[in-house]
């Protein structure tokens, strides 16, 4: 065979391997669970498996089996520690390496005390969240300067330092030696009633659950999970994003401490071998495991690496001593096929019987609200134009809304902006315009407070905002809206705007309960307006572009703006559309009795909806004035070099 007929064979062979790939591939997609059948695994599935394994946990004394009853026994006050640093992980986006330092506040308080002056351990016990969540506010104003993997450093660094301080100070903590003979006196003595301690050690077990439970389910817990999404959107929802992620390290530092003290009732030992930074490796290898998306996956990675260690580490087979390979491998496979861990993989199992269950009986499951069509993923759903009526309220134009004073900003020797100064009139829609490179979204970024000025001014009605943090310029009353969309993008489209609606107002700092029912009832109608409130239910991620550009819009406008910020808002829409939303922005700057401020680069949107405009060039103001002044402006025309403007209306 010739050079070329191999080559051929071989290219034959290969595009029939890739076909069969390919037919392996839909098969296997086929054979996946249909989303419907998640989410009612989700919903009905999940509350009888895990009030199963509550009440067979809860039983587990009553099998007479000493070696399951003490290993589950470490699970629990493992699963809970775990469960403290999910609240960080899962819930916050804040990946810690230090959550044996707070286990071991809380052991101590409860040791040390004990040893000295034989104080009742069950005595101290209430101790324990409180000395985990005075260290955690402490170690937390040091470590929450950093971000993202700067943070993490920041707390394994403070992990080791704790721990090396608690081995060093033999006179208070023993050291190696550690502190033996914790033991509480009466009916919850480890020795003599091991089933008390047992039942003792699960039901504050459970009620700490409980308790995070309602956390995280509540309007604070929300906040979290934006803030673990987008942090920027987040502050420009009202959010103080340190505050909160430090409320949330102190949570978890209490609870962790709780931990800790039962830790030591069961253990009835404690030395700073058991406390290291490996600990915390540990802790948080466990919540993967089990799986950070779900509150009980903590609780099942802690039960799991505690037989798990048990069985391997402990065991003489090659399982035991290859034990940081098998560690390795098992992480892996979490890592890239079990992305769930533990409970994803029973989520996974229950989708799986809902399907088989439908089709036995050949009904359809019913569909938990609209599908996106594949075939037009990038549709967008604003309402009909002939549907938006612009309000017959009549506009009233008043005096200065936003003042802008010789704003400056330097990027080394990059002047961006340079001494540009610019009047909002109340009631107006005002644009900013330049070609690219021109500073308009630096000039943006410094009035939202994102970017400190090197000089000038801003008022924002009359108040001095200038260098002023985003979070604090959204509670005097200002929404804004991104060049590239930012949004919380793994929660729903009613999330997302209901987050923003109770942030501005601080009620998402409630632990328990539900956002206020005014908040709720108003992102109802600001979906309905921006056309989305069929899609209320589906994720921001899933949305199409022009709909994640009109729920930012409505999240924007549900921190109860007075001015509204918007930063190339038609951007990525067909014509069609863009008329639509012009209409759209115009009618809500009625509505709402807005100022509107926008950045755009479509002139005919410029042109049909601004009132006045401002033309920046290389970061200073070359013009402003009426759309008919700019038309006419030869300098703008110069600087746009030969770019597209709407010719003046004949009259």
């Amino acid at each position: 065979m010739t050079a070329a007929g191999v080559v051929t064979s071989i290219g034959a062979s290969s595009e029939r391997l890739r076909g069969r790939l390919g037919l392996i591939g839909n098969r296997i997609r086929r054979l996946e669970p249909s989303a419907e059948a998640y989410a009612s695994a989700s919903r009905f599935g999940f509350p009888p498996v895990a009030f199963a394994c509550i009440v067979l946990v809860a039983l587990v004394p009553l099998f007479n089996n000493v070696e399951w009853e003490l290993r589950m026994q470490q699970g629990l006050y493992f699963g809970l520690i775990a469960l403290s640093l999910n609240l960080l992980v899962g819930t916050t986006g804040l990946i810690c390496f230090g959550q044996a330092m707070f286990m071991s506040f809380g052991a101590y308080v409860v040791a040390i005390p004990f040893r000295d002056h034989g104080i009742n351990p069950l005595y101290l016990l209430p101790l324990t969240p409180v000395a985990g969540a005075l260290g955690a506010l402490v170690i937390g104003l040091v470590v929450l300067r950093g971000k993202a993997l700067y943070f993490s450093l920041l707390t394994l660094g403070m992990a080791q330092f704790i721990w090396a301080l608690e081995h060093g100070w033999l006179s208070l903590t023993g050291g190696t030696n550690g502190i033996p003979g914790v033991v509480v006196p009466g009916s919850l003595n480890a020795f003599s009633n091991p089933h008390n301690v047992y039942w003792f050690v699960f039901g504050i077990t459970a009620i700490c659950a409980a308790i995070m439970f309602v956390i995280t389910r509540s309007p604070f817990g929300d906040a979290l999970r934006g803030i673990r999404d987008n942090e920027r959107r987040a502050e420009f929802t009202g959010m103080w994003v340190k505050r909160y992620q430090l409320t949330a390290f102190v949570i978890s530092g209490a609870f962790a401490g709780i931990g800790g003290g039962l830790f030591v009732l069961s253990e009835t030992s404690l030395t700073s071998d058991t406390l290291d930074w490996n600990k915390s490796t540990i802790i948080l290898i466990a919540v993967l495991v089990g799986g950070t998306r779900y509150f009980f996956g903590p609780f099942a990675g802690g039960i799991f690496w505690v037989y798990f260690f048990d069985k391997v580490h402990q065991g003489s087979g090659v399982a035991g001593q290859m034990w940081d390979t098998v560690l390795g491998i098992i992480i892996l496979v979490v890592a890239l096929f079990f992305t769930g861990g533990i409970v994803g993989a029973v989520q996974l199992v229950l989708a799986y019987f809902v399907d088989l269950g439908h089709w036995i009986v050949r009904r359809p499951i019913r569909r938990a609200g609209p599908v996106l069509s594949v075939e037009a993923p990038e549709a967008v759903h604003l309402p009909d134009l002939a549907t938006i009526v612009t309000s017959v309220k009549e506009r009233v134009i008043g005096g200065p809304m936003l003042e802008v004073t010789g704003l400056t900003k330097r990027f080394g020797g990059l002047v961006a902006v340079n001494d540009t100064s610019l009047t909002v009139m109340r009631g107006t829609i005002h644009a900013i315009i330049g070609p690219n490179g021109a500073g308009k979204s630096t000039l943006f970024n410094l009035i939202t407070g994102m970017y400190k000025p090197d000089g000038g001014t801003v008022l924002l009605d009359g108040e001095d905002v200038t260098g002023k943090p985003a979070w604090r310029l959204i509670k005097r009353g200002m929404g804004r809206s991104f060049q590239t969309t930012t949004l919380f993008w793994t929660l729903t489209a009613r999330d997302n705007v209901t987050i923003a609606g109770s942030a501005v107002q601080d009620a998402t700092f409630r632990p328990a309960g539900r956002h206020p029912q005014q908040v709720r009832q108003r992102s109802r109608e600001l979906l309905a307006r921006m056309g989305l409130e069929s899609f209320s239910g589906i994720t921001a991620q899933q949305l199409s572009h022009g709909d994640q550009r009109s729920l930012e819009i409505a999240t924007a406008l549900a921190v109860n703006a007075n001015i509204l910020m918007l930063d190339e808002p038609t951007a990525g829409l067909s014509p069609s559309e863009t008329k639509t939303a012009v209409e759209l922005i115009k009618s809500l700057q009625r509505e709402h009795d807005l100022t509107v401020l926008f950045v755009e680069h479509d002139m005919e949107v410029v042109f049909g909806i601004a009132d006045r405009i401002t033309v920046l060039h290389r970061g200073s103001v070359l013009a402003e004035g009426t759309p008919d002044e700019i038309r006419r402006n030869a300098r703008v025309r110069e600087a746009y070099l030969g770019e597209e403007f709407p010719e003046e209306q004949s009259e």
